[in-house]
C-alpha cells in the first residue's frame, strides 16, 4: 500500500509537534515545508544505503525504518528522528543503510536546500549538527 502524499498545511502541522522542532516558530516551519520536497516510500524500500554519497537529509513525518550498518541492525527512526543529517554536516558518504519497516512520509532536505535554510533558520541548523554530533560520537566509540 502506497500512501497518499499528505498536504503542506499537515506536514507543517506535524513538524510543529515534534519536539527536535519546538524552537521554531509556525512561520519558520512553513519556510522548511514549502522547501523541501516529499519522500514517500513502502514497506521495504531502501530510503539511503551504506557507503554510497549523501546530499539530502530527511525528517520522519511518519513511519518507522530500520538502520543498519555492516548488516547489522543499529536502530530504528520513528517521526521526529532525522536521516541523512551526517552526509550535510561531515562525510559525503552515508554511513548505514535506512529501510522502510511500514509505509513512510518524509521530508527531504537537500544539501543546498539545507544551507540556505541555514542562513535563515539557525535553529534549523542547530538541530542538524546536534544530531549529526550524537551520532559520529556514537560511531568513534562502537569502532
Amino acid at each position: 500500500m502506497r500512501l497518499f502524499p499528505s498536504s503542506e498545511q499537515t506536514r507543517a502541522e506535524r513538524l510543529s509537534r515534534l519536539d527536535r522542532f519546538a524552537g521554531l516558530t509556525a512561520k519558520d516551519v512553513r519556510r522548511i515545508v514549502k522547501a523541501a520536497s516529499t519522500a514517500q516510500l513502502s514497506d521495504g524500500d531502501v530510503l539511503v544505503e551504506e557507503g554510497t554519497l549523501g546530499g539530502s537529509a530527511y525528517v520522519v513525518l511518519s513511519g518507522e525504518l530500520e538502520v543498519t550498518q555492516g548488516g547489522e541492525v543499529i536502530g530504528r527512526m520513528r517521526p521526529g528522528d532525522l536521516v541523512g543529517e551526517i552526509g550535510l554536516v561531515a562525510a559525503p558518504r552515508r554511513s548505514a543503510t535506512v529501510t522502510a519497516l511500514v509505509d513512510c512520509e518524509l521530508l527531504e532536505l537537500p544539501g543546498e536546500v539545507a544551507r540556505e535554510l541555514y542562513e535563515e533558520l539557525p535553529a534549523l541548523q542547530e538541530a542538524l549538527w546536534e544530531v549529526a554530533e550524537k551520532r559520529l560520537t556514537r560511531d568513534r566509540h562502537t569502532e
